[in-house]
């Protein structure tokens, strides 16, 4: 490799700079936890896959990248290398697990670690890999013959007509492209003297984004929208861009199909890490007409326009619960609706609950705007909000509820959200007010383990009435009793019956291993056989004429 190599080139206007494979891995892992690991993997052959086949190769602490990265890369030569932009955390390896450092000892010493989604513990970059640079007649993927050239040339030229968030950097994979927005974790906001919301200045380095629920939804969310509406017809590949743990080539190392090397380029004159927040708000910005419905429905619609099928009257005034795909899309809206039900059920937070309530209630209305609007709607809509609702609050003349109090409560990180248990316990939530107002999602622990052990056993006795209904059919088929027969006989649908048939001929058995019923089976079938005056023969029937 050669270090000091500097290229540069413009494209559609556009300065870009060749980075060495030190430079490229500073800016990727730059801010990353020192003990978390870099994902390195070969194609080569396994233990019990002779064909050779890409996989793990072994892990790297961030603090020892420097010193062994490359040695790694190198010492796998003519083998191709791969790496994963996202750390992975150390219980991911069962020696980095126990506090020891992986030390690699050349090939044939490869060291196992999960490179899986749930052991990803930092999201540093989303990845858009274009599959273009194939020949013709190999694929039907739109813009997939075109050269890795032209393919960045239109890229690039729809980020010049504000069409597509510029990325960080661009790396040539040797035959197709990667488009690479390298992230940073967004700088705590803070409030001004006249009560306006701003984002501090970056002053340090960067900073990782943590992988939680919320984080990776929308990194999902902004490949998607990226993949689907902006490079559609640039071939490129979805699975690998929207998944957290997915491999891509290393710069500096060769691809063994086209023999080319592998070179990363970074765009303008220094390294750009966008927040969730700031390339959600891109993608916005640049979305055309049609673009505008990103990532969920707004969340204001579930208000006006979405009924519950549980809604029994038209009152439009009351808060309610979301209904249908809002409410599967958006568990924020409905912390905001609860939230709002028990307000104004109470007329209004007391004393002891002003606080808290604020505290939670700003960090729902901001998660269940952001999806739709970005960052910046996203604030003003939850100040609005709180704002409105802690105008009913009490104010005794004791205590009132004041300005600083009010901007102090709403200090809560949006994306570490409280549970729905401890928010009950917060606001004293009653099992009367569960039961009053309809609550789903704020209910005190000991009624929510309720409900699932209600629903754990209703579940359970539904598959008992199944399978005691399953049986009877099963001991009147293997009796030869006909199809019609038995739906006169018991009331069950003939495609029931037909099912029923087809499922269990194979196994010949009346109730599977693990079922609930699987000790008394005997004296199930013989109170069938009793009921209806039957003996059962050997095996089912194969078809029973009707």
């Amino acid at each position: 490799m050669n270090e000091a190599l500097m290229d540069q080139r413009v494209v559609a206007d556009y300065h870009l700079t060749r980075m060495t494979p030190n430079e490229f891995l500073e800016a990727v892992f730059d801010g990353c936890g020192d003990q978390d690991l870099i994902g390195i993997g070969s194609v080569r052959p396994g233990k019990k896959k002779p064909k050779p086949f890409l996989h793990y190769l072994t892990p790297l602490a961030v603090e020892d990248r420097g010193a062994m990265f490359f040695e790694v890369v190198e010492a796998s030569n003519p083998a191709p290398t791969f790496l994963c932009y996202n750390t992975f955390a150390p219980a991911s390896c069962a020696i980095t697990k126990t506090g020891k450092k992986v030390v690699w000892k050349g090939p044939g010493t490869e060291v196992y670690f999960a490179a899986t989604k749930t052991q990803v513990k930092e999201l540093n970059a989303i990845i858009i890999d274009l599959d273009v640079g194939r020949e013709p007649g190999t694929t039907k993927k739109a813009g997939a013959t075109l050269k890795d050239e032209e393919a960045l040339t239109i890229a690039l030229e729809r980020c010049r007509s504000d069409r597509l968030p510029v990325p960080t950097l661009i790396v040539f994979s040797g035959r197709g492209l990667q488009l690479v927005y390298l992230l940073r974790d967004e700088i705590a906001d803070e409030m001004n003297d006249a009560g306006e919301w701003f984002t501090r200045a970056i002053e340090s380095r960067r900073r990782a984004v943590p992988r939680t629920t919320q984080h990776e939804e929308v990194w999902k969310q902004i490949a998607d929208d990226i993949v689907k509406k902006r490079l559609a017809d640039l071939a490129p590949d979805k699975k690998a861009s929207k998944t957290t743990c997915n491999w891509f080539r290393v710069p500096g190392s060769a691809n063994e199909k086209s023999g080319r090397e592998v070179t990363a380029w970074r765009i303008g004159d220094g390294v750009r890490y966008y927040s969730l927040d700031e390339l959600s708000a891109e993608l916005l910005r640049t979305a055309v007409e049609e673009d505008h419905r990103l990532l969920f429905t707004d969340a204001q619609d579930a208000y006006g326009n979405a009924h519950s099928k549980k809604r029994l009257d038209d009152d439009v005034e009351r808060p309610r619960r979301a209904a249908t795909a809002q409410q599967v899309a958006h568990p924020s809206l409905v912390r905001v609706i609860e939230l709002e039900k028990i307000n104004r059920h109470r007329g209004g937070m007391g004393r002891g609950y002003r606080h808290n309530f604020i505290y939670h209630y700003r960090s729902a209305v901001y998660r269940s705007r952001f999806p739709a609007h970005g960052h910046l709607e996203a604030k003003k809509a939850a100040w609005e909000r709180v704002a409105k609702i802690a105008a009913t609050f009490a104010q005794p003349t004791d205590d009132p509820f004041t300005d600083e109090q009010l901007a102090a409560a709403c200090m809560a990180n949006p994306w570490q959200p409280a549970s729905n248990a401890t928010i009950a316990d917060d606001l004293d939530v009653t099992p009367e007010e569960v039961e009053l107002l309809d609550l789903k999602s704020i209910v005190p622990k000991h009624v929510a383990e309720e409900r699932v052990l209600n629903y754990r056993n209703a579940q359970r006795q539904k598959r008992i009435e199944r399978e005691e209904r399953d049986l009877m059919v099963k001991v009147l088929l293997r009796a030869g009793r006909s199809y019609t027969t038995i739906e006169r006989l018991t009331g069950v649908k003939r495609s029931t019956i037909r099912n029923i048939n087809d499922r269990y001929r194979e196994t010949d058995e009346f109730l599977v291993s693990d079922s609930p019923l699987k000790d008394q089976e005997e004296h199930l079938v013989a109170q069938v056989e009793e009921h209806f005056g039957i003996s059962t023969r050997r095996s089912l029937v194969g078809s029973v004429p009707a």
